[in-house]
């Protein structure tokens, strides 16, 4: 996606919570690469 004329190439975890979206924290470290269960 291109945001403001800039490429985006990020990504974001979120959950649907009582109609709004949230976004989880983790209480440790977490490697990138990661696999999300």
């Amino acid at each position: 996606a291109v945001i403001r004329g800039i490429e985006s190439q990020g990504m974001l975890l979120a959950a649907e919570v009582e109609g709004k979206a949230t976004i989880p924290f983790f209480d440790k470290d977490v490697q990138t690469g990661a696999k999300v269960k």
